[in-house]
């Protein structure tokens, strides 16, 4: 019996300003693929479209549209022959950044309590109807406790579109300000996206903006926007169809429970964030979310496999 595992990375560890992100250091991240290939068989996107899979396999993937994903990333996997799948939020096409970067670089640079002393300016100022979602007292949390707030407003609390227009306000007036090269060093350009296509990986669609899909699902303008556009936008510019999307966040609750619909858009393979079952579902695939301080223990312990008829 064959079987399929796919784990998703992030980020890689910086030395620059922005070197308090939380990525895997690189020579870790070497120590994962050298597990990997002891207890795996690498296959691609197309593998697994092709039911081409045999033995104990496993798909490789890359969220968010990251700098490091084309000129770290990719270059060592074609060297060990791998191919993965990176999956691209349609914005940054348009120079604008993904909206978890807005939060996860502006908090890794200016720190926790000064990027939410942002956060607290724009909703005061915005959307003062939206105050009783702060802190009552933000110097008396935790700087864990005053993070995990702050995103949850962003991810929980907030509609989507005040989320967008209250992150964007921060990273234009602040973010862009102190780094006006804030997108080349942290995005994907479509020369990066064209060549990641080229050289045999697989482009995902990761919606435009990424929010929670199931949160956006009854607005038809927002869903086609952040869903259904994509697609197009992506298969245009890389000249080739785009049939894989992966859900931002990804969990149960963030997701749709009607697979049908991305099947129907044209989706011929989706990503979660969660173990979705135990047969192999090519709209289901849940993928481990490596931790940036995963020991090769802690893939052992974590990863899961759904079975390939």
């Amino acid at each position: 019996m064959s079987s399929l595992t796919s784990v998703c990375y992030h980020y890689i560890a910086r030395a620059d300003q922005f070197r308090r992100i939380w990525g895997h250091g690189f020579e870790l991240f070497k120590k994962h693929l050298d597990f990997y290939k002891k207890n795996y068989k690498f296959v691609s996107a197309e593998d697994i479209k092709n039911k081409n899979l045999d033995g104990n396999c496993l798909l490789l993937t890359f969220d968010d549209g990251l700098k490091e994903h084309s000129k770290i990333i990719a270059p060592y996997l074609e060297s060990l022959g791998i191919k993965a799948v990176f999956s691209v939020p349609s914005c940054i096409l348009v120079d604008e950044p993904n909206t978890p970067q807005i939060i996860h670089f502006g908090t890794a640079y200016y720190g926790v309590r000064k990027f939410y002393s942002f956060v607290e300016e724009e909703l005061m100022k915005y959307y003062p109807n939206r105050i009783n979602f702060l802190a009552k007292d933000s110097k008396a949390l935790e700087l864990m406790d005053l993070h995990k707030l702050t995103k949850n407003i962003f991810k929980r609390q907030l509609p989507h579109a005040e989320t967008r227009e209250i992150l964007l306000n921060i990273y234009n007036q602040k973010i862009k300000k102190d780094f006006p090269d804030f997108m080349e060093r942290v995005h994907l350009n479509k020369e990066d996206i064209v060549s990641l296509a080229k050289r045999g990986h697989t482009i995902a669609v990761h919606t435009h903006t990424h929010p929670a899909v199931k949160d956006i699902f009854d607005d038809k303008e927002m869903f086609e926007q952040e869903v259904i556009r994509p697609k197009k936008v992506l298969t245009e510019l890389i000249n080739k169809g785009v049939d894989s999307f992966a859900y931002p966040f990804g969990a149960k609750e963030d997701v749709l429970a009607d697979l049908e619909i991305l099947s129907k858009i044209g989706y011929n393979l989706v990503f979660t964030t969660y173990q979705t079952g135990k047969q192999l579902n090519l709209l289901d695939i849940g993928r481990y979310c490596s931790q940036s301080q995963d020991s090769t223990v802690d893939l052992k312990n974590n990863l899961w496999s759904y079975q390939v008829k």
